[in-house]
């Protein structure tokens, strides 16, 4: 064996109170998959999942919190180790520890990059991970330090369930059923036959399991033993579809869930199974716990939580507005706001998104943009649909002009002239951009000349007369009100969504329309010249919205879940911590600190602390303890030091809220910041750098 750490490193801890920034409004908790449960009593459990997803019930799963982590990394297999000591592993390697029953995580070192799939903790000082390439580590220091194991067999492992500190079994993709007697020390492999792929592995007692997965024609399948491993046979089953957990009550009663949303029951011991639930299609469960013996949860795509409490009848814990996507969000004032997406959904919110509620639009067709000229009236638009409201929200007439156009983008000219508005899209028909305008506040609508078969995708004017129009390689402006349009530049790329601060700030953002990475033009001049921005994205990085809350803080929002902060007027970018994947459409404002996001599966986040502290996956801390600050206690001056390589780097210091109460840049590795305006108590320092991020914490006297 080899010793791969003798200590523990801590790389960073995972505080929701400081890494919360960005929290879930729509679906409750969350719509992040999930991969794993686990209750340790009738009352207090854990579910983890993709990018991060922590979440957390003390009452049963009548609710859910966030446990807001500020990592991306996938979550895979949560166990208990003790009576408050909690293990979760997950991608890159990742291991996590909770000493206070999931509050708060600690992420250790685990030796390995390779994908952990799950883990197993049978003693509170003993515990395996198993996952990719043939891994599986051991610890018998309660995490302290990690041992690599050797099975002499190759594959994905998937599942790894260990009846005591010694005798444990792993199942994956080898074609086989691997079975330790002495703590990993040794291996035996029973042969189970080629083309299947097992995902989960349980023992109710030392002779009798259950291991379930899928066959080479999909067909789910189930291996029972009675003789504690040495061997397996197939159970008889006609589903259609992989089997990914299973749970057992006892001998006769067991519980397995997998694709099409399916629990599948025996009360016999597996000599037939029985399907109690499906879902649909697109649900897959990924994992399921009972806490007795009818009250069991399962966890899967899309943040679906579902429980019985008789061991037939299920129930969604999970819940939310909408699944549908979301395209568009506007707040005409602090508390009140509007969402619009997919099949005529409009949402509203009157109390700053403690709740949203489903407004009747009277259609199925797909909304793309909302924009209100007050709390009361304002207009959502889409695929040959444009729908007025003057009652906010309880009524909505359908205006739409007659014009086979699919609306992009709409834009009331608020301050001046709230009465008039404008729409750009494509003509469905043509293919071809067109811009309408409204003189009434969007009861009736008059078709401008755009002067162009360029696709178009969002408007915005600075006042009455001057406005902007973006779209697929065009960018065209007016000083008229509309009566002419003229393109400024011709551009190879697709630009999404422009916007202004005043009449000579603005910007906009897309992507470069050949590997889709992420662009950015911005203007001093009203628009005479545009320059590219630099961003810290790559490819596939599609960006969809921009909002700027003055001329230095604005932000970005797009594909796989980002949002980019600058502080500095577009020169310089920072991803924040999201906690989704998921392609956000648009982004607002409401104050500085405020905003609020939406995008697909119904996706609605919030900030109440301007984003929040911004952790990613991309910004691992390098060095533990490089970020040197002295005087440590101070009460006055600090001085920071780094390593790390730095051009025009960002420093920023944080209250235990996440909230950003100083930014600087800085170019030197040697930096003095006064900190006598700071109340006494505790902060963090975060620098990044070029390549890296480095945390470090001051305590104000």
């Amino acid at each position: 064996m080899k010793q791969i750490f003798a200590f523990l490193i801590v790389l960073f801890v995972l505080n929701s109170s400081f890494a919360q920034g960005w929290h879930w409004e729509n679906p409750i908790p969350t719509n992040n998959a999930l991969n794993s449960v686990y209750f340790s009593d009738a009352l207090n459990g854990l579910a983890v999942g993709y990018n991060g997803a922590m979440l957390k019930t003390t009452d049963g799963g009548l609710t859910w919190s966030n446990k807001y982590l500020g990592i991306y990394a996938v979550l895979s297999s949560v166990c208990r180790a003790s009576a408050s000591t909690y293990f979760a592993v997950g991608s890159m390697g990742t291991i996590i520890k909770s000493n206070d029953a999931g509050e708060t995580w600690t992420l250790l070192s685990s030796g390995t990059l390779n994908y952990l799939t799950a883990v197993s903790f049978p003693s509170a000082s003993t515990g395996y991970a198993v996952g990719d390439n043939n891994t599986i580590i051991k610890t018998s220091d309660g995490g302290v330090s990690w041992t690599a194991l050797s099975s002499g067999t190759s594959g994905i492992f998937r599942s790894v369930f260990f009846r005591n500190s010694n005798t444990g079994y792993i199942v994956g993709s080898m074609n086989s059923i691997l079975k330790t007697t002495d703590g990993g020390i040794n291996w035996a492999k029973v042969n189970y036959g080629n083309g299947k792929s097992l995902f989960s592995v349980f023992f109710v007692d030392d002779f009798n399991g259950f291991a379930v997965g899928d066959n080479y024609n999909d067909r789910g399948a189930i291996f029972k033993t009675s003789d504690g491993g040495s061997t397996w046979s197939l159970q008889v089953t006609s589903f259609l579809s992989t089997l990914r957990s299973v749970y057992m009550i006892d001998t006769l009663t067991s519980y397995v869930v997998g694709n099409y949303g399916r629990v599948i029951k025996t009360t016999n011991g597996g000599l037939s199974w029985t399907i109690i639930l499906a879902t649909g299609t697109s649900d897959v469960y990924e994992s399921i716990y009972f806490t007795g013996a009818n009250t069991g949860y399962a966890v899967g795509t899309d943040g679906k939580i579902i429980k019985t409490t008789d061991g037939t009848n299920w129930a969604f814990q999970s819940s939310g507005a909408t699944h549908y996507d979301l395209t568009s969000v506007y707040f005409p004032d602090t508390y009140t706001g509007y969402a619009v997406g997919g099949a005529g959904t409009i949402l509203k919110t009157s109390n700053g998104g403690i709740n949203w509620t489903s407004q009747i639009s009277g259609t199925l067709s797909d909304f793309l943009t909302v924009n209100f000229t007050d709390s009361y009236t304002g207009c959502a638009a889409g695929a040959n649909c444009i729908v007025k409201t003057t009652d906010g929200g309880v009524n909505w007439t359908n205006t739409t002009p007659n014009i086979p156009l699919r609306v992009t983008s709409v834009f009331f000219v608020n301050n001046t002239n709230p009465s008039t508005g404008y729409a750009v899209g494509y003509d469905v028909t043509s293919n071809s951009g067109k811009i309408i305008k409204t003189i009434d506040g969007g009861s009736t609508w008059n078709l401008q000349d755009a002067n162009t078969s360029k696709w178009l995708s969002s408007v915005f004017f600075t006042n009455a007369d001057t406005g902007y129009v973006v779209g697929d390689s065009i960018l065209l402006t007016t000083i008229d009100g509309g009566a002419n349009w003229s393109a400024q530049n011709t551009y190879v790329s697709h630009l999404s969504c422009v916007f202004f601060l005043d009449e000579n700030l603005g910007f906009a953002v897309g992507n470069n329309g050949y590997n889709n990475s992420g662009i950015l033009l911005k203007t001093t001049n009203g628009g005479a010249y545009w320059n590219y921005q630099n961003l810290p994205t790559g490819k596939d990085v599609w960006l969809a919205s921009i909002w700027f809350t003055d001329s230095n803080t604005g932000y970005i929002s797009g594909y796989q879940g980002v949002i980019y902060k600058t502080y500095d007027g577009g020169d310089n970018w920072i991803r924040q911590a999201t906690g989704t994947s998921t392609f956000l459409r648009s982004i607002c404002f409401t104050d500085p600190n405020t905003g609020y996001t939406v995008g697909d599966k119904g996706t609605i986040l919030k900030t109440s602390t301007a984003g929040g502290f911004p952790v990613d996956v991309y910004e691992k801390p390098s060095t533990p303890n490089s970020l040197v600050i002295y005087p440590n206690p101070s009460s006055d001056n600090i001085t920071i030091v780094t390593k790390m390589k730095l051009s025009n780097s960002n420093l920023t210091i944080y209250n235990l809220s996440g909230q950003e109460l100083l930014h600087q840049i800085i170019t030197t590795a040697s930096t003095q910041i006064n900190v006598s305006a700071l109340s006494s108590g505790v902060y963090f320092v975060k620098v990044v750098g070029e390549r890296s991020v480095q945390v470090g914490k001051i305590i104000i006297e």
